[in-house]
């Protein structure tokens, strides 16, 4: 699970670099599975930290430009094609392009599994 969110992150950092923030991009996606990892729910677990609004607008309400990211870089690593297609466009994003940015993240990310196999 902590390999799942660190790649996440990163997705989001490279998908939003040109769009939004990739700092908060990729605090969101940091954050994103905060709920699985402590086993509470995500509302409960933000408040209790110092988190910018957008990024928790994104987690608890799932509004804005980061949640549109998050959905974009969930569809990445469910591989659905269709929800790519509509969420890279929402984001502002060329779907085709996307593809390309997550080349080295996934390449990266492959390689360290392969290390540690």
């Amino acid at each position: 699970l902590i390999e799942q969110v660190l790649v996440r992150a990163r997705m989001m950092e490279s998908l939003g670099a040109k769009t939004v923030d990739p700092n908060l991009a990729f605090l969101t996606g940091l954050l994103s599975l905060l709920d699985k990892v402590l086993g509470q729910p995500i509302g409960d677990l933000l408040p209790q930290i110092s988190v910018p609004a957008e990024v928790k607008d994104a987690l608890i309400s799932h509004t804005g430009p980061y949640a549109h990211l998050l959905d974009l870089a969930v569809a990445c690593e469910k591989n659905d094609h269709g929800v790519i297609a509509v969420t890279a466009a929402v984001c502002g994003l060329d779907d085709t392009a996307v593809g390309y940015r997550l080349m080295p993240t996934a390449a990266r990310s492959g390689e360290r599994a392969v290390s540690h196999a």
